[in-house]
């Protein structure tokens, strides 16, 4: 009876920790799969927030591209427009003075009328590129010059920022591009290329857990293409597909994220996407080290609930609730260890299996410590690391504005003087006569010429006649009202801009010029110089064209150097 009676015991003992096993390992597998999933979403929001860094970066080198575009556009247009022989114009030699890398001219069907790529010549371009007529009706819709951020224009797989002029009136498209790739390293330093183009994204996924991989790709039709401008067919992403946000993509199970947001495309011709691919084998390799040690608890778990039931049969009840409250507070510590376990309380071989037990247990912590303080080294590592590139990469940013500035302003300005230049002027002019005919008011021209500046260079050198034309800017300038525009319009010549000034006003302003120049003195090599300027002006009609005005100041300039007196042409 006896016997029964311990085999029942046995079997329910059996049956009890097969059933708590079962269950609780259940639970610790959907905890672990929630943990790998929470790993993979935070691996993937990092990728995220340096692909916008990435994007700024590019965005800095594409606003330069964007104005050397636009600079050339209408001269290369107006070169075209002059040629009697469109088709067979020489295209290479006139994209190599404009500084562009490809030029193609086609029918508003897309057939290719010429072009630098001469295996492109009579073919249709909309096989190359399926969203052509997309860009052709932006550009009729908006009658502006229309810049594509990157695009893929020919079959040799070239990556181009490129501009696309529509003449509707004239049949014709101009296609003029520059090879960005190729521009980056040219105009930065290579390593700034190479983090662009050259293999970033692949260093980066080395240092995120769970990713293998880390692809840019973006689509153009059917195709897709990565990113370096090599054809290759993507697998793992769907053309034209929207996915869904990063929870939900990794939570499906998917062995890959598409990013849902995408890098900031020009006029849609095609747009950059980001596909991680996560790491299998480091992920299988995590979840066994998980299991294992799940298991290894619940063996601990199993033996103690064995041992706690055990005594509930064969101990008293105080006894009971000693070594039931003993082994609990020990685990709830974690410090469940051989010297907790009292001698003379368990039999011999469930004492030296719970001694054993507690040992590896001791061991397996201590290794968990280990592990902890480690992964919390490298990540504060990384954490530096990345603050490290950032800082740098902005900063990288800031200075490529500070030289695009500077270049915009030495493009603008005289070099002796400071003043505006012939350009700048133009576009003065051209605002000045535009608002002068929309308000129906008057403005003048008026050019100032340094009378015998040959001479002087000849006898006194190049530095003094520069420093004359200096002097003589500077004199202009501070007699002239704040709304009046100045600028060294030739070696020897000034142009003031005069707005709502008509003929007495330009007449009071010459005598007060001549008062001021008039008691200007210079002495080289122990002789008197005196600064003489002539003056000769003209009265902006409404809607007369600007050269014809420049035209009239001009002869009114040549009659003043001829009767030595100030000349007005009204």
């Amino acid at each position: 009876m006896r016997r029964k009676h311990n085999v029942a015991f046995h079997l329910v003992m059996l049956l009890l920790i097969t059933v708590s096993t079962i269950l609780v390992f259940y639970k610790a597998l959907v905890h672990l799969r929630g943990q790998i999933d929470e790993i993979k979403i935070n691996s993937v929001y990092r990728v995220r927030q340096i692909s916008k860094d990435y994007d700024m970066m590019l965005l800095s080198n594409e606003e330069t591209l964007n104005d050397k575009l636009k600079s050339v556009s209408n001269k290369l247009i107006s070169e075209i427009d002059k040629s009697s022989n469109i088709s067979g114009m020489h295209l290479d030699d006139t994209a190599m003075r404009y500084g562009l890398d490809f030029i193609m001219v086609t029918d508003m069907e897309g057939k290719v009328i010429v072009s630098t790529d001469m295996k492109l010549k009579g073919k249709n371009i909309t096989k190359i590129i399926p969203d052509y007529n997309y860009l052709i009706d932006q550009g009729e819709e908006s009658g502006k010059l229309l810049i594509d951020r990157v695009g893929l224009l020919t079959d040799n797989k070239n990556l181009y920022k490129s501009a696309w002029a529509v003449e509707k009136d004239k049949s014709r498209v101009t296609v003029f591009a520059i090879d960005m790739p190729k521009y980056i390293e040219e105009n930065n330093s290579e390593s700034f290329a190479n983090y662009l183009f050259g293999g970033y994204f692949d260093n980066l996924s080395e240092s995120i857990l769970m990713v293998s991989k880390i692809t840019l790709y973006f689509e153009q039709g059917k195709l897709q293409y990565s990113l370096s401008g090599n054809i290759n067919e993507l697998p793992v992403a769907k053309s034209n597909q929207s996915y869904a946000s990063i929870e939900s993509q990794i939570l499906n199970g998917n062995e890959f994220v598409v990013l849902p947001e995408m890098l900031q495309s020009g006029s849609g011709l095609n747009d950059v996407k980001i596909v991680v691919t996560f790491d299998n084998d480091i992920i299988r390799q995590i979840s066994l080290n998980l299991i294992f040690r799940a298991l290894f608890g619940f063996i601990i778990l199993a033996v103690i609930i064995y041992v706690i039931i055990y005594f509930l049969f064969k101990s008293t009840q105080r006894d009971r609730e000693d070594i039931l409250l003993k082994l609990m507070e020990s685990i709830r510590q974690r410090k469940f260890r051989p010297e907790i376990i009292e001698t003379d309380t368990f039999g011999k071989e469930i004492e030296m299996g719970l001694i054993s037990l507690a040992k590896q247990y001791q061991e397996e912590e201590k290794k968990r410590i280990e592990e902890l303080s480690k992964h919390q080294a490298d990540s504060d590592a990384l954490k530096q690391q990345y603050e490290k590139e950032s800082t740098k990469a902005k900063n990288l940013v800031i200075e490529l504005e500070e030289a695009r500035r500077q270049g915009e302003l030495l493009q603008r300005t005289d070099r002796v003087t400071g003043l505006p230049n012939r350009d700048t002027l133009m576009e003065y002019l051209d605002y000045e006569s535009a608002r002068a005919d929309r308000e129906k008011v008057e403005f003048s021209l008026m050019f100032a010429k340094i009378k015998d500046l040959g001479k002087l260079r000849n006898d006194f050198g190049q530095s003094f006649a520069d420093y004359l034309i200096n002097k003589a800017g500077s004199k202009l300038r501070t007699t002239l009202r704040r709304q009046d525009r100045l600028g060294r319009w030739s070696d020897e010549e000034f142009l003031m801009i005069l707005p709502t000034t008509g003929s007495i006003g330009i007449r009071q302003l010459i005598g007060k010029l001549e008062e001021v120049i008039a008691g200007t003195e210079f002495y080289r090599d122990n002789k008197q110089i005196n600064l003489e300027l002539h003056f000769g002006g003209t009265i902006y009609q409404q809607r007369s064209k600007v050269s014809d005005c420049l035209r009239q100041a001009k002869v009114a300039l040549q009659e003043a150097e001829h009767s030595g007196n100030p000349a007005i042409i009204e």
